[in-house]
């Protein structure tokens, strides 16, 4: 929906979530309506087209499912990395949480896999850090702390799902694991509609704001 104003000064506010263009009086911004991201445009074609590059930087495709998996046990590295590896996943392993940060900006991981009991950074912290970097990637924890508290502190930081050792079998991490890949391609194809949208709208708003801004 596109929302004209006329004064002597002209603002174009989006919102992130919605995708919606509003150009609006200084007077009705005073009066209190949603600025959020709002700013000063006297170019509203140019305005859309950095929005839209915006988009573009998140929109990178990639067709490999790379997953992280950090644990300061071997046996269970070679567990996750033999098993995923055998279902199409890259893997990346890592004994070190103290890498992951470094390892994540290197490498296009949707998903990570950490364990909770960790030396020099736990788990929890770990899954904090990540969240805060990047509040869009899958984090599931896997771990011996067996217990109710382990299960609503890994919610509470955001992860995925909480699942315990011993891994007799996958079922459980596969499923969690295949849930957060589809979750992950249901943001890129709301990216990619945002992106399609924003185009018709930028075109559209060419078409009409000619006098307007």
């Amino acid at each position: 929906m596109i929302v004209l104003g006329q004064s002597q000064k002209n603002f174009i506010c989006f919102g992130i979530f919605e995708w919606q263009v509003y150009i609006a009086s200084d007077s009705l911004i005073s009066r209190g309506h949603n600025v959020t991201g709002c700013f000063q445009c006297t170019n509203v074609s140019a305005a859309l087209e950095g929005h839209r590059s915006y988009l573009e930087t998140c929109l990178v495709p990639t067709t490999t499912r790379t997953i992280l998996h950090v644990d300061d046990s071997s046996v269970i590295r070679e567990l996750v990395k033999v098993h995923y590896q055998k279902l199409g996943y890259e893997v990346i392993s890592l004994d070190d949480p103290t890498k992951v940060l470094s390892t994540l900006l290197t490498h296009n991981c949707q998903v990570v896999i950490s364990d909770i009991e960790m030396e020099p950074i736990d788990g929890m912290t770990l899954l904090q850090q990540i969240k805060k970097e990047d509040g869009g990637l899958s984090v599931i924890m896997l771990t011996g702390v067996i217990g109710t508290n382990t299960i609503l502190r890994s919610m509470r930081w955001g992860a995925e799902a909480c699942i315990f050792k011993p891994l007799k079998d996958f079922t459980r991490l596969d499923t969690a694991v295949e849930a957060a890949f589809a979750k992950h391609d249901q943001w890129w194809e709301s990216l990619q509609e945002a992106q399609a949208e924003i185009s018709r709208t930028k075109s559209q708003v060419e078409r009409i704001t000619a006098g307007v801004v």
